[in-house]
């Protein structure tokens, strides 16, 4: 994760800060990524989506649409 947010970074050299939506996996909380997030200089802003968000997901919508369309024909 930490190689990907310095490429997010490097991609993006003009930008104040560069906003990143993340899950809740256990990896995107980590302390070796803390540590990193919490360096001077940092312009990452990480955004946490909800523990359950069927209208974020798209293999939800994706269920949901099929659900209704085809079983309920």
């Amino acid at each position: 994760m930490i190689r990907l947010f310095e490429t997010l970074a490097a991609r993006h050299p003009a930008s104040e800060s560069v906003t990143v939506v993340l899950d809740n996996a256990r990896y995107n909380r980590s302390r070796a990524l803390k540590a990193w997030l919490d360096q001077p200089g940092c312009r990452l802003r990480l955004v946490d989506l909800p523990s359950y968000a069927p209208n974020l997901n798209l293999i939800e919508r994706f269920r949901r649409f099929m659900k209704r369309t085809v079983l309920f024909n």
